[in-house]
């Protein structure tokens, strides 16, 4: 993960029960789709009409959380619920990147970025969603 100053730094999970097995790589994509945003919003001083922008780093944001508190919890049920959020965060994430491209509020280059890391990041929920 980039820091303020342009260095890096590693993103360690101080949550034991999400292994690499788990949540964690879902969390790592999660995490990669929110420094897109900002790198986006950081590079582009064009005008957002709409507040796509900001509409897309608040669910994105919200979707990375909803996948660690879905780790969080004790039970399958408990835990796929957090990962449902998750999922239906990351569908209105989606719309607003799609409005934010319309209006030119980030680059085309940005938005297949990020179009991409979501559907990575759909198709791992979907997978979680279904181990017992």
């Amino acid at each position: 993960m980039r820091l303020n100053d342009g260095t890096s730094q590693g993103v360690v999970s101080h949550h034991s029960r999400m292994g690499k097995s788990n949540g964690l790589h879902a969390l790592e994509v999660a995490h990669l789709i929110i420094q897109e945003i900002v790198d986006a919003t950081r590079e582009t001083r064009a005008p957002d009409p709409t507040g796509a922008r900001h509409e897309l780093a608040r669910t994105a944001n919200a979707v990375a959380a909803n996948i660690a508190e879905g780790y969080g919890r004790d039970t399958t049920k408990e835990r796929n619920n957090g990962l449902r959020g998750a999922r239906g965060e990351l569908e209105e994430a989606q719309s607003h990147l799609k409005v934010a491209a319309l209006t030119h509020s980030i680059s085309q280059k940005r938005f297949y970025r990020i179009w991409n890391l979501s559907e990575v990041l759909h198709r791992m929920l979907a997978k979680l969603m279904r181990r017992p």
